[in-house]
């Protein structure tokens, strides 16, 4: 997997927090973690992604995907320890 700087879709996820505002706290949510998760995932790969007042939050429709980058970011699934 070729890793680059940044995901095509990120400069549209910067340019909606900053149309919204959001998030208000835990921008680095957006600037880090999405970041960097995104810049390790195939463009062929699906994923959503939602903007909140405290955060972000970034799933992928393919389930390896997911335990791949947990490991990335020392979560045991992705989404924390209570696995959701």
């Amino acid at each position: 997997m070729n890793k680059r700087p940044n995901h095509p879709a990120y400069a549209a996820m910067l340019a909606a927090s900053k149309a919204t505002g959001l998030p208000r706290s835990f921008a680095t949510d957006l600037t880090k973690h999405d970041r960097s998760a995104l810049a390790q995932t195939p463009l062929t790969d699906s994923f959503a992604w939602a903007l909140y007042d405290a955060g972000t939050h970034l799933v992928w429709s393919r389930k390896h995907d997911r335990s791949q980058r947990s490991q990335e970011h020392g979560q045991p699934n992705g989404f924390g320890a209570q696995g959701r």
